[in-house]
């Protein structure tokens, strides 16, 4: 009974969590089927996007707690009263719609409104009192109108203008650049008034920004034909005034230029764009008037100059900080085109054609921490000293030029400072390359960066290195030189190095040497402890041998891909004890076992290894299973792909499940369930089989009683040899052996009674001789009594003699009572209970005067269809 409650329990438990799971789906459908109805993605409480939905108007159901409303890129043509409601607003971008009306009601409710975006629309008017509303607004953006913004400038912006910050007007046909006197917008720190109509600044144009300090000024793209030299003067400061591709004609007179340096220089402008005016010839008239200005970085870029000479600057740019010639058409430098920059800081010269640099051509510019010479035609750097007096310069960026000789180390004279070199991607002619010596660098004491990448660099195979000054270097790239040997030594001295690339080179033989027994593995990696970055990639490396990374303690990353590596021992990574990202796709890689990772499992967060000749076999279990149960980061794991076996060429490595192969002959998880269902399966039998042992016994007893009769009786005909079978408790054989056999065997007509004592055949199973004496009497006497009822073999004779009934169709039981039997006892014999209700028993009676009659009766009963000569025949 405990093991069917269990059974029970667990069924109810099973049931109970099946319909949680189906409450929470039904909970998941009706909310996924609500947002299927409002067309945005609701971020948060606060963050509503509708951003590309096609919508053609702002839909109904945003949150009241929106904050910021992104519902650009749509087909939206009205407003009307779509914001009604929504008075949290801080943000609200309307850009790329189809808007072409604003009127104040729109914005009724936008009070906390900061932010409004409107580019790229069709507004084309704007009434006085569209912005009525808004008592915060900091920024508005009226870019780029379809229709063209140019009736209801600047009376629109009268109810902001206090609070603005941030006006974007930019492509909208305004004329003019005069925004009144009625305007206050002195907290204005942008103004973006690039790509209109404006032909002119006159000196009244921004009055209305009187006081005020803009961080940009963007003008650009107009066509200004007049400026005059007060325009400026109402700002208290711009930092950068914007003036890119902004005259009617180009390139512009130096006149032109010359009053925007002096509206420049009473405004303390601090950054001038002067960027595609189609100069070709710079004269220090153009810039008369900035010799008592604040003007610290001017930006000449994207014109047509192409030479500098000693006029170019002249001496008003003194305070000049910084100085952008990017893509322009130089050629040359004068020595003294420079002289008057005294103070500058920052040269980007990127771009250009600049041949060769002249020693002495930067002396005057003894504070210039950065010279950027990239995308030149430099061919050779002179030993005489190009870079003289530059004593404080800390970058030079001679990228992507023609350098190709061999360096000693006095190309670099005075840069004792230098701390970063860029030498990369040179633009090499055939058979050209940098080649270095044991002095390259030897000027270069503070050098932290040094980039000699892609040069087509000689063997680094001198000693001492070229880098063995280079103390304090943090960083070294001469990956894409197709290096192939350097001695073991070259980066020994390298201690604080932290980068270092040397992918793209053919470095194989320096960790295979052709001939192994006479060279080991070259171990040039040693004694760089602090290195964070080393990329070994593209270098045909068939093996990693151990020790390789001993010194290699504080590794974080590794780029091992592109190689030949069919596998790497644990032992070879025992050094890296931090590191992190290991990266060995596309490799030759058959197998990742245990053995290999075990020593950076502790630390590894990312690991690439797509691309390799995955077996897929029991040999990969170990790392089929790692995949599921770790939590580092497989680096695009949908592209692992099996080379073998055939099966599984081509498919996904995520298909490759090893428990169908029983690898290690451990069962699959099918198998498993199978085990355990078939194991609760036996212990449920096993505890059925207890608790109903004798329930069970009398079914198979009964079963195999039935299979004896109907063979025995099947096809010939059956004497009875007894009137009647007694069955009884070994409690009441004293009743019955003094009381009921003597009074039936004897007197004028005996009865032939089956008493098992006596009857039963010796040696003869118990139970054959029950069935075959209750098959051979013609009755069953049971005598009852509470000994009885609890006696199993009493219950198996009298079941069997009630079996008759249904074979037979004779009711052959005789109930004899010796003792009063409650109903409430009897209950608990379902059989016996219903026998008695429906039949007439005898009672023992304990008067013995009535015990005649008891006698008469039951022998009454006895005699009933009895022949005379006491056989019955059955068929």
């Amino acid at each position: 009974m405990k093991c069917l409650a269990v059974l029970v329990v667990l069924l109810a438990s099973a049931h109970q969590a099946a319909s949680f799971f189906n409450f929470l789906s039904l909970r998941q459908i009706t909310h996924d089927g609500q947002s299927a109805k409002f067309p945005c993605k609701i971020v948060n409480a606060t963050f509503v996007d509708c951003r590309n939905r096609g919508l053609l108007n702002i839909p109904s159901g945003i949150p009241k707690t929106t904050q910021i409303l992104l519902v650009s890129h749509n087909r939206i043509s009205k407003i009307d009263t779509s914001l009604t409601g929504l008075v949290n607003l801080r943000l609200l971008n309307l850009s790329h719609n189809s808007v072409s009306k604003l009127e104040r009601g729109y914005f009724a409710d936008q009070k906390q409104l900061e932010h409004l975006y409107l580019s790229k629309n069709q507004i084309n008017k704007i009434p006085e009192d569209a912005f009525a509303s808004f008592t915060k607004l900091k920024t508005l953006d009226l870019s780029w109108q379809n229709n063209n913004l140019r009736r209801g400038f600047p009376e629109f912006l009268i109810p902001i203008n206090r609070t603005l910050t941030t006006l974007l007007l930019e492509k909208t046909m305004i004329k003019t650049a005069d925004f009144g006197t009625h305007l206050i917008l002195r907290s204005l720190k942008v103004l973006n008034l690039a790509a209109n109509g404006i032909t002119s600044l006159g000196r009244n144009d921004f009055q209305a920004l009187a006081g005020s300090q803009l961080q940009v000024l963007d003008l650009s793209y107009n066509s200004i034909e007049n400026v005059d030299t007060d325009t400026l003067d109402p700002f208290h400061g711009v930092g950068t005034l914007d003036l890119t591709h902004s005259f009617a004609k180009l390139p512009p007179l130096p006149s032109l230029l010359a009053n925007v340096s002096a509206a420049v220089s009473s405004a303390e402008i601090h950054k001038l764009d002067l960027r595609s005016l189609s100069l070709k010839n710079l004269t220090s008239s153009m810039f008369i008037g900035l010799g008592d200005s604040t003007l610290e970085e001017l930006d000449l870029s994207l014109n047509d100059i192409t030479g500098l000479d000693d006029d170019s600057f002249g001496p008003n740019l003194a305070h000049l900080k910084v100085l952008q010639l990017y893509n322009n058409s130089i050629t040359t430098i004068s020595l003294n085109a420079l002289a008057g920059l005294t103070a500058l800081e920052s040269l980007y010269m990127g771009s250009n054609s600049l041949k060769e640099i002249e020693p002495g051509t930067f002396k005057h510019n003894t504070q210039l921490l950065t010279l950027n010479l990239n995308d030149n035609l430099i061919a050779s750097l002179s030993q005489g000293g190009p870079f003289q007096g530059l004593i404080n310069l800390q970058r030079l960026y001679l990228s992507k030029n023609k350098i190709s000789q061999t360096l000693t180390g006095d190309e670099f004279q005075d840069l004792g400072d230098l701390t970063d070199l860029d030498l990369s991607g040179s633009k090499l002619l055939k058979d050209r390359h940098i080649r270095l010596k044991m002095d390259s660098f030897k000027t270069l004491s503070k050098l932290t960066k040094l980039n000699l990448k892609k040069v087509w660099l000689s063997n680094i195979d001198i000693v001492p290195s070229p880098f063995a000054g280079l103390l304090e270097l943090r960083f070294l790239d001469l990956s894409n030189n197709n290096m192939d040997n350097f001695h073991q030594d070259t980066f020994s001295s390298l201690g604080r190095l932290e980068t270092l690339y040397l992918d793209h080179n053919h470095f194989d033989n320096l960790w295979h040497p052709p001939n192994p027994q006479e060279e080991s593995p070259s171990m040039f990696l040693r004694k760089l402890v602090s290195l964070r970055k080393l990329d070994l990639s593209f270098n045909g490396f068939q093996n990693v041998p151990i020790g390789a990374f001993h010194d290699l303690g504080h590794l974080k990353t590794l780029h091992l891909s592109n190689n030949k590596l069919s596998e790497i021992s644990g032992k070879a990574l025992d050094g890296l004890k931090e590191l992190e990202y290991l990266d060995l796709h596309k490799n030759l890689i058959n197998v990742v076992n245990k053995t290999m990772l075990t020593p950076i499992l502790k630390t590894l967060k990312i690991l690439y290894i797509c691309g390799n000749p995955f077996s897929c076999g029991c040999e990969q279990e170990w790392f089929r299973d790692f995949i599921d149960d770790t939590q580092v980061t497989i680096g695009n794991l949908s592209l692992c792909l099996c080379a073998s076996p055939p099966g599984m060429r081509n498919k996904p490595l995520m298909s490759f499940h090893p428990e169908d192969l029983n690898c290690d002959h451990k069962l699959p998880l099918k198998d498993w369930i199978g085990i355990g269902v078939a194991s609760f399966s036996f212990l449920l039998l096993a505890c059925i089989l207890v608790v109903y042992r004798w329930k069970v016994y009398y079914i198979y007893l009964v079963v195999r009683a039935n299979y004896r009769r109907s063979k025995r009786h099947n096809g010939y005909e059956k004497v009875f040899d007894y009137d009647a079978f007694i069955s009884y408790s070994g409690a009441d054989e004293e009743w019955v052996a003094e009381k009921l056999i003597p009074e039936l065997e004897t007197g004028e007509e005996p009865f032939r009674l089956c008493h098992h004592g006596r009857d039963f055949e010796p040696g003869k199973e118990i139970v054959d001789n029950i069935i075959e004496s209750v098959d051979s009497s013609r009755r069953t006497i049971c005598v009852l009594s509470q000994s009885y009822l609890e006696s199993n073999w009493c219950s198996f004779e009298r079941r069997v003699t009630m079996s008759r009934l249904f074979i037979n169709y004779q009711d052959a039981l005789i109930l004899v009572l010796l003792e009063d039997l409650p109903p409430k006892k009897l209950s608990k014999y379902d059989h016996i209970h219903r026998a008695i209700k429906k039949k007439t028993y005898l009672k023992w009676p304990a008067n013995a005067d009535e015990r005649a009659v008891f006698w008469q009766r039951l022998k009454d009963v006895l005699n009933e269809d009895r022949t005379p000569d006491r056989y019955e025949v059955i068929v």
